[in-house]
């Protein structure tokens, strides 16, 4: 195995004094927000869907926020960064959870930052980020012609490239903005934001952030404690989305369809029982598609996707997660 070495400078978030936002996907502040959990000092505000629009952590224990990040609170106006990352691979690609960033061979950069504004139940965020990759020379593997690119993955269905082209690779991208309406829990919005979705650590089995992102609307209910009415019964808490977007394939993958766009559409939904604390179960269903006026029937990622032309993809995912704060487990 050749040898790989990854130098990685991170700067984090030039926080303001007055103004406080959610929780950027796999950024250092939600490890910490994480570890905080872990042990009991904080509550998470959601229990299977995250975006950065979703991701405000409460604070439970003050003593134990070495940060005093659970001090800060949220204004009509907030800054986003700037939040700068670089990277250096000696051999091969290498980069994971890192948006439209292309970590190729070489020197690799990313830079985000953006504003956010809050009033009558409606948040506008605005945060892009410009990325930048070397990309110089490594060998790769034999696509053996079955592509129009040299540079396409060499399995025969999968967009996957192994290198973009041969210059230095420039990108931008919307990142994780949008407009959004909420009212109580109830949400409704359109944007590019990142989507984490279940409970992995390191790998979300169908939706991460690890690629660069898409236009795609949502709408359902954010984390929202249910009681039975008749017997005044906290019975545990739910979150239910829907959501569909666009997606398309890169230069480098022969498709097969006239189309140059995907319909990517599912349903996520949760549920955290009161009488067992700490439990969370979710689902989650995925359905791929070509961007086409019948294709919408799969909309949500409902029965009716399972039951097509062979043309679209459909993934369905169960995930059980259980957090024991009183010895650090989960």
């Amino acid at each position: 195995m050749k040898k790989k070495s990854i130098i990685s400078v991170v700067t984090l978030l030039c926080l303001s004094t007055l103004l406080w936002g959610g929780v950027a996907l796999k950024s250092i502040q939600e490890e910490y927000w994480n570890h905080l959990v872990l042990i009991g000092a904080a509550e998470r505000p959601t229990l299977n869907w995250r975006t950065l629009s979703d991701n405000t952590f409460t604070i439970l224990d003050e003593t134990k926020d070495i940060w005093h990040l659970g001090s800060k609170q949220q204004g009509p106006a907030t800054l986003y960064g700037p939040e700068y990352f670089s990277s250096y691979n000696s051999a091969y690609p290498y980069g994971q959870n890192d948006g439209a960033l292309w970590q190729g061979k070489g020197f690799n950069a990313q830079l985000k930052f953006g504003i956010g504004f809050t009033s009558q139940g409606f948040d506008f965020i605005l945060k892009p980020e410009f990325d930048f990759s070397q990309n110089q020379y490594f060998k790769i593997m034999d696509s053996f012609g079955r592509y129009d690119s040299e540079y396409a993955y060499y399995w025969p269905n999968l967009d996957l490239p192994q290198r973009f082209g041969n210059d230095p690779v420039f990108t931008f991208d919307w990142g994780d903005s949008e407009v959004r309406y909420s009212i109580e829990t109830f949400t409704i919005g359109f944007g590019t934001q990142a989507l984490w979705l279940g409970p992995g650590w390191l790998n979300a089995i169908l939706h991460s952030n690890n690629a660069p992102t898409y236009p795609r609307f949502d709408f359902g209910l954010r984390k929202t404690k249910i009681t039975l009415p008749w017997l005044n019964w906290y019975i545990g808490d739910i979150e239910v989305r829907f959501w569909a977007g666009r997606t398309g394939y890169s230069s480098y993958y022969k498709t097969g369809y006239d189309k140059k766009h995907m319909f990517i559409t599912g349903t996520s939904a949760a549920y955290a029982p009161s009488f067992l604390p700490g439990l969370t179960l979710s689902l989650n269903t995925i359905v791929i598609a070509p961007w086409a006026s019948d294709n919408w029937k799969q909309l949500f990622g409902l029965a009716t996707a399972w039951i097509g032309n062979g043309d679209e993809d459909g993934k369905a995912e169960l995930s059980a997660d259980w957090l024991f704060p009183q010895v650090g487990l989960e």
